[in-house]
């Protein structure tokens, strides 16, 4: 199995199109990290998107620690292939401990910036800095991927550029929901006068509050009022009316998270 996953046999699979992956598949288990070297030579240098995607795939599941390569072709120009190097090293899990995102996390192709800054996610000194990159992104996934890694924390250094999210009436209700949802694990002043916005359909002709039209976005904040707001007393009138609603819906989002 050696003499066969040798780097010049390696060379020899590769160079024909369509490349044949079985065998490389099969042999990968053996391959030596310059045979690896080759595979990624042929990820840099092949046209075929196709063939791109197959050996990033192949090249992401190895055992070999390809990291130092991978290091080695970000200095190439081509925004794919720095592009790709990211994503590998983002799917290794072996990126040196003194490795920095910061210079790619500028470069003018967004698949390499979103590439970059999904990387420094991962890396907790540049974290925060990631974080409030992928917010201030105009493109939603940068600020899909920034939401979706705060569902658990959102630092009270961030706590700004979500509730502009949550307010944004051009972002998608998706979007929003995910910042309500942030917003949710959070306590502060002015994260209850966002959730109290989205929750606003306006008062009765008794001046109790009345609830606006059922969305994601209505119902995800009605949840982290009830779990963090409850007895605050804006608060606690708006989850009065939602526990009469004739929506089941609403009515189990005033109950909160656990219920």
């Amino acid at each position: 199995m050696k003499r066969l996953s040798h780097p010049d046999t390696i060379a020899r699979l590769v160079a024909r199109e369509p490349i044949d992956f079985d065998s490389l598949d099969r042999l990968r288990p053996s391959m030596s990290i310059e045979a690896h070297r080759v595979l990624l030579d042929a990820l840099a240098n092949t046209e075929s998107r196709r063939t791109r995607r197959k050996l990033l795939d192949l090249l992401a599941h190895t055992h070999v620690d390809i990291a130092t390569l991978a290091i080695e072709r970000l200095d190439d120009q081509r925004w794919f292939v720095q592009r790709n190097m990211l994503v590998l090293l983002h799917t290794s899990g072996r990126a040196p401990a003194s490795f920095s995102a910061v210079p790619w996390v500028t470069h003018s192709h967004p698949h390499v910036r979103y590439e970059a800054i999904r990387l420094q996610l991962t890396i907790p000194r540049e974290r925060l800095r990631a974080l409030r990159t992928a917010l201030s992104e105009a493109d939603p996934r940068f600020v899909r991927l920034g939401l979706v890694a705060l569902q658990h924390k959102c630092p009270p250094e961030l706590v700004s550029f979500v509730i502009r999210v949550a307010n944004d009436s051009k972002a998608s209700e998706e979007l929003r929901t995910l910042a309500v949802q942030v917003l949710g694990r959070s306590r502060s002043p002015e994260i209850l006068e966002t959730l109290l916005t989205q929750v606003y359909g306006g008062t009765t002709l008794f001046g109790k509050p009345k609830l606006p039209a059922t969305t994601t976005v209505v119902l995800a904040a009605l949840r982290a009022l009830a779990d963090e707001w409850s007895t605050e007393g804006r608060a606690s009138g708006v989850l009065t009316a939602a526990a009469q609603s004739d929506d089941p819906q609403v009515r189990q989002a005033a109950r909160g998270s656990g219920a």
